[in-house]
């Protein structure tokens, strides 16, 4: 027997220390509600078989079609057909363990033995110690109040980003953010099609109605958790909500096949799906009037703290904005993620330009708007950093962030290309 939180799903046991722990997420968990005294349960997205969500351990038996009646035949004298031809049982009729007994194997009584400490190899085997019997530990509810500074967030879309990216549109306020939504502005942007799974989205550019980011200007990032349990697993992410959006946000989320397999879970939250978040953490000062030109150098999903810093210059009720230069790198051209939306709001912005660059040798540049991107080939270089890059001055900024190797590649570079530490910063 395991014990499974019904709000996460996850599998829990007690540690030495008496604190409840997750195993991981062993039970999908639906949508409930009742109305008018009548139940309606929300299948999770991939709960079917066949589903395109990631796999869980109740997968395996949900969908999984019972054994016909009289399947469980048991010969012998000692089996007790009951009254069944053949002296075969219905199935779930009775315990696997009696099932084992009935056909003379003596795993039921190993495992009676283990239980109760008889074998001599469970903790409680000789009454010693401070931990019991599983059979004498008293039943209590369980009861996981989110972490400090962490609070309940749902999932209200999702939809694919390039390979093996998800954005997720997070309901809600960013934590730790001030309202400042003026009613009757009037200004809002256009919502996203229905049909893609698109959050709400817009291009709307400086005095776009939403509310104040005033913690959220500087390539902030969250933590994320997917249970409440004190040893779940965390990981950064940088949110960034579109102007003209209200009561929700973005996180960019890439599936990683390794590791523990967080990313997979993630990508993979279905709208009603629950995340903890706590943030602001780390970021930079908000870019002032004092900067005259910024360039920043992505690699793949490491484009989330620009997005955060446009989209709150664009909020902004600015006399003007800086000149801005975003070089994104990616393997492939899918890799290459948001083309088509900073696509859209280059073509409003004229102090955006864009430069894309891949490894591989497919280079056309997005079809939405090709005139829009500047498209380069390779990994970050001198050359082309130097070519791209605003010259290192006073007044400028350069940012950077992506996979550690990146990173430090460009780090290097900036260094070789003039910028004093104060002019330069890498989120990692």
């Amino acid at each position: 027997r395991y014990q499974i939180s019904l709000s996460t799903g996850d599998s829990l046991y007690q540690n030495l220390s008496g604190k409840h722990c997750s195993k991981g997420v062993k039970q999908r968990v639906h949508k409930v509600a009742i109305r008018d005294g009548k139940v309606f349960v929300e299948l999770e997205e991939g709960s079917e078989a066949g589903g395109n969500a990631a796999k869980i351990e109740s997968d395996t038996y949900a969908f999984k079609p019972p054994p016909p009646s009289g399947s469980c035949s048991m010969s012998g004298s000692g089996s007790g057909g009951g009254g069944n031809a053949g002296g075969g049982m219905k199935p779930h009729s009775i315990r696997s363990g009696q099932v084992l007994r009935a056909a003379g194997s003596s795993a039921a009584g190993d495992a009676a033995k283990s239980m109760s400490g008889a074998d001599g190899k469970a903790p409680w085997a000789n009454g010693t110690g401070s931990m019991r019997s599983p059979a004498a530990m008293p039943s209590r509810r369980l009861a996981l109040e989110p972490p400090a500074d962490f609070e309940w967030y749902s999932v209200l879309s999702r939809r694919r980003v390039g390979r093996s990216s998800f954005e997720l549109c997070i309901g809600g306020e960013l934590p730790n953010q001030q309202e400042s939504v003026k009613a009757g502005n009037g200004s809002g942007g256009t919502t996203g099609s229905a049909g893609d799974g698109a959050c709400g989205t817009t291009d709307g550019v400086a005095g776009s109605r939403g509310a104040d980011a005033t913690a959220w200007k500087g390539g902030s990032h969250l933590m994320v958790r997917l249970s409440a349990s004190e040893d779940a697993t965390e990981r950064p992410y940088t949110p960034y909500k579109r102007p003209g959006s209200i009561g929700q946000f973005q996180l960019l989320v890439k599936e990683y096949d390794t590791g523990s397999g967080f990313s997979r879970q993630l990508a993979h939250l279905a709208p009603g799906g629950r995340l903890l978040l706590k943030g602001p953490l780390s970021g930079v000062a908000p870019i002032g009037a004092d900067v005259a030109a910024l360039g920043f150098v992505a690699g793949g999903t490491g484009v989330t703290p620009f997005l955060q810093m446009l989209y709150a210059m664009l909020t902004e009720k600015r006399t003007s904005l800086p000149e801005m230069k975003l070089l994104l790198y990616g393997n492939q051209v899918d890799d290459l993620l948001c083309m088509a939306e900073l696509s859209r709001v280059a073509a409003k912005v004229p102090q955006l330009k864009l430069v894309a660059s891949t490894t591989s040798a497919e280079m056309e540049a997005v079809s939405e708007s090709p005139e829009a991107w500047t498209m380069e080939r390779g990994r970050p270089s001198v050359e082309v950093l130097a070519k791209h890059l605003p010259t290192a001055a006073e007044g400028v900024r350069v940012f950077w962030c992506g996979p550690p190797p990146f990173n430090d590649a460009v780090r290097q570079i900036v260094g070789e290309l003039g910028f004093s530490d104060a002019q330069v910063h890498e989120f990692s």
